[in-house]
């Protein structure tokens, strides 16, 4: 269930500002679009207190607190995790490890 940020972070009044970019999926997802429209070359998100990491890179344990990031728009930010709830992830699978 896709929810603006505010209804897990209430006392956050960052939270309130530009809802369409800053979207909660459950407890523990993050996820934005990449940019508001195609000429943009950055897009500014808000993330809370906390620590939070790219779902993509958590198998290489990079972990960074952020309050406020940009990315271009050529970068997917995809979903961010924050870090405390538990999230339960498939192994990774190559395509040559499926049998008949």
């Amino acid at each position: 269930m896709y929810k603006p940020l505010f209804f897990e972070f209430p006392q956050d009044a960052g939270t309130y500002q530009d809802i369409v970019n800053n979207v909660m999926i459950g407890p523990a997802i993050k996820t934005s679009v990449n940019a508001r429209s195609l000429s943009d070359a950055t897009t500014d998100y808000y993330f809370p207190a906390g620590t939070w990491c790219s779902l993509s890179f958590m198998k290489s344990g990079i972990f960074q607190p952020l309050s406020q990031a940009s990315f271009t728009s050529s970068c997917s930010m995809g979903a961010i995790c924050r870090m405390g709830p538990e999230i339960r992830r498939q192994p990774l699978m190559s395509i040559n490890s499926w049998q008949t």
